[in-house]
């Protein structure tokens, strides 16, 4: 079976747990489809007693097809699924028993969320006090817990705000009762319920499946552990394979002690660490190990390859994001003449917001990219709908343009009205936006939505009445102001939410890079030039068309990869750069005050410089933009820790207290390790300030140019900018990007 001695060690175990720890690149998955085939060729199992657990269909789909190939046929008598599926499965037959009719629907995102909605307008809440994506996330991680509504009504008994949610939770669990329906976290809380009370459906879940083998353990959560444990505790065969090391998923439920604790959990417990790594070379393996190695709460490890030692980690300074992206550009294009396909280069950014100057210096390179597992920038739903607004400034008449963002964000317009509005303004051949003024006249919208919609026109014509030929930051900031985007983002106060208000800071970041056509073109007078050319905000518009139409791919070079770390998990490229390296960013600005999350974010850069096989970048910049304006932000902490002799070091530019110099980056070969010259740190008399001490503390009084006057009752660092919430003088509190709202000491 060409096996390793520790992987043979973990195939050749049968009786009790075991727990196999494999370190990147280690060759888990060919462990586990190798014993799965030792059990059944052994005689040690039927293929219907065994349990094969993943966390993805397509990883599920892999296992299953290796499977077959050493099995054959049989292999198709295996329950083999992700914790979803076979869960399912089990309420399916057991639904009476869980409280559901046999044809209960599964609710999917979309449909748990306008769920949510209804229960929160059932309750009286306002959703923007209390956003229902944040409602539903707390829910989701309740369900992961194995909290129903009267469990997490009991554990959060101290606190308003989820006491608030509690009630949301009863309500929203009461219709899904009332509808038939379960939503994914039900699938596994009712299985571990039922499982908790039903001793018959237990054993016979226990006498059906004898050998357990769950995949990325570390990733579990609460709720799929305790569903392991019940059917584990009669024969305690089962078997699981993770890592600690890369455990990244802590913001959705997963539970890193579930693996630290497995020998705890399971007394007696085998232990084969697979550390011997194949990917990678013995420069990346020894950074990687130094980095994770500043963790306390993992198990020692000693990962190693056989492979060559090969070129230097590089560390990339640049002076700002532009010159981040065309430093990877250049090393890319680089490389390519050398002999590299695109398809050998992966970008990995912490962030998706910080695809956007990568996506731009490419284009213009003529570098091809794909974006895995995300959407290009200039496509995503959020960018999308301010160049709506911005399209719909330009031209009142494009209805597709007014269509999306006529209730973005929420107004309260429902389908209906909407529907009504097209339909009169269709009658008498109008635009969309025209007919808004005699609907509403005519009695077409009443009350609360009459209201809207005129507020809704008014911004409109307001700011097109102030200039469409100013400044494009200026037209930009007023449309988010005006239409309360912005606002609206910040108050969801989630993960999603944050990560949108990123790409909207990428946009602003855009806007204020863009420089219109100049006024003379070739052949033309000035004062004819001047006649015919666009405002700077079409110019911008057109630009962004073409770059919504991407060439085909060049299959002969494929494509470079763009991917945020998470997604990165699980794959493997020649050649990885790693960009955005900087403290606030990554690690993240919302784990530095945490030291379980600067865990994670160990393991998150860990899993990122694993990914590379043959060569590694890591880059940061001094100098970012925040909504308009710059932020100084120092190295990663993660850069300190990488050992000297396996790193080369470039700077194109001499930080100082009073300046940034700015000459040419240089491409340097990489070195190797039979390079005996020193490698050149670059030096500096101090790293750039972090930001100057701001009046954003809580309790300081500020004020807004639109609502006046109001003290600051919370901050909290963002990598969007700080998120505040101000209460003002009429009591009303609203949660702000603090560089994007205009606040100003009072």
């Amino acid at each position: 079976m060409e096996l390793n001695p520790a992987q043979q060690q973990a195939v050749e175990h049968v009786e009790g747990p075991l727990l196999i720890l494999a370190g990147p690149g280690s060759g888990k998955t060919r462990v586990l489809v190798h014993r799965i085939a030792r059990l059944i060729e052994t005689g040690a199992a039927y293929p219907s007693q065994i349990l094969a657990v993943t966390f993805t269909n397509k990883a599920a789909d892999e296992m299953r097809r290796r499977t077959e190939a050493l099995v054959g046929p049989r292999a198709r008598e295996i329950s083999m699924g992700t914790f979803h599926s076979v869960c399912l499965r089990i309420l399916r037959g057991n639904a009476e028993a869980a409280g559901l009719s046999e044809r209960f629907v599964v609710y999917d995102d979309a449909d748990q969320l306008a769920l949510i909605k209804e229960c929160l307008a059932d309750l009286d809440i306002d959703k923007d006090r209390l956003p229902p994506r944040s409602a539903l996330e707390r829910i989701s991680r309740a369900k992961d817990a194995c909290q129903g509504p009267e469990e997490f009504a009991a554990a959060v008994a101290d606190n308003p705000y989820l006491e608030r949610v509690s009630r949301i939770y009863t309500r929203y669990q009461r219709r899904l009762a009332e509808l038939q329906a379960a939503d994914f976290g039900d699938l596994i809380r009712l299985v571990v319920k039922l499982l908790d009370s039903d001793s018959r459906l237990r054993e016979a879940l226990q006498r059906r499946w004898r050998f357990m083998l769950v995949d990325e353990y570390q990733d579990t959560n609460r709720a799929q552990y305790k569903l392991l444990a019940h059917i584990a505790s009669a024969h305690r065969n089962i078997c699981v394979v993770g890592d600690d090391d890369q455990s990244v998923y802590r913001w959705r439920g997963a539970d890193i002690e579930n693996i630290l604790r497995f020998e705890h959990d399971f007394h007696g417990a085998a232990v084969v660490r697979l550390e011997q790594n194949y990917r990678s070379t013995g420069a990346i393996v020894a950074a990687a190990s130094a980095v994770v190695a500043g963790n306390a709460g993992r198990k020692p490890k000693e990962i190693w390859t056989a492979r060559e030692k090969g070129r230097r980690v590089s560390i990339l300074s640049c002076e700002s994001e532009r010159r981040e992206a065309e430093a990877v550009a250049a090393r890319i294009s680089a490389a390519v003449q050398r002999g590299r396909k695109l398809r050998d280069f992966a970008v990995f950014y912490r962030t998706n917001a910080q695809s956007r100057p990568l996506e731009e210096v490419f284009r213009r390179q003529g570098l091809q990219y794909r974006i895995y597992g995300g959407i290009r920038f200039y496509e995503r739903a959020e960018v999308k709908d301010v160049l709506a607004y911005l399209r719909l400034l330009l031209d009142r008449s494009d209805d597709i343009a007014l269509l999306r963002v006529i209730n973005v964000p929420a107004r309260g317009l429902g389908k209906t009205t909407v529907d009504r509005l097209k339909s009169f303004a269709a009658e008498r051949s109008l635009s969309v936006f025209e007919a808004i003024t005699p609907f509403v006249e005519s009695g077409g919208a009443r009350g609360a939505q009459s209201k809207q919609l005129i507020e809704f026109r008014d911004a409109i014509q307001t700011i097109g009445y102030n200039g469409m030929d100013r400044p494009l930051p200026a037209i930009l900031h007023e449309v988010l102001t005006r239409t309360g985007y912005v606002e609206a983002l910040a108050k969801e106060s989630t993960i999603e939410s944050e990560a949108r208000l990123e790409n909207i800071n990428e946009l602003v970041a855009a806007v204020e890079e863009f420089m219109p056509a100049a006024d003379t073109a070739a052949g033309m007078s000035s004062v004819a030039s001047r006649e015919k050319a666009s405002p700077p905000l079409a110019q911008f518009l057109d630009q962004v068309a073409l770059v919504s139409d991407a060439d085909a791919v060049d299959e002969t070079q494929g494509a470079i990869t763009m991917m945020t770390l998470h997604i990165a998990k699980g794959l493997e490229f020649p050649c990885v750069f790693m960009v955005g390296m900087e403290e606030g960013l990554f690690p993240h600005a919302r784990s530095l005050d945490d030291p379980d999350e600067l865990e994670e974010e160990r393991r998150l850069c860990y899993v990122g410089m694993t990914r590379a096989m043959d060569e590694l970048s890591l880059a940061h910049a001094f100098r970012r933009s925040i909504f308009g304006s710059e932020r100084y932000n120092v190295a990663s902490r993660f850069l300190d820790e990488l050992p000297a002799e396996h790193v080369d070091r470039e700077s194109s530019f001499v930080v100082s207290r009073s300046s940034i110099v700015k000459p040419v980056f240089k491409i340097h070969e990489p070195r190797t390790t039979n390079d005996e010259r020193r490698t050149t740190d670059f030096e500096f008399d101090q790293r750039p300030p972090e930001e100057q001490a701001s009046p954003l503390a809580k309790g300081c009084r500020v004020h807004h140019p639109q609502f006046g006057p109001g003290v600051i009752t919370s901050c909290e660092r963002t990598s969007a900018g700080h998120k505040v919430a101000v209460r003002f003088q009429d009591g009303e509190v609203k949660k702000l990007i603090a560089e994007f709202a205009g606040l100003t000491p009072a």
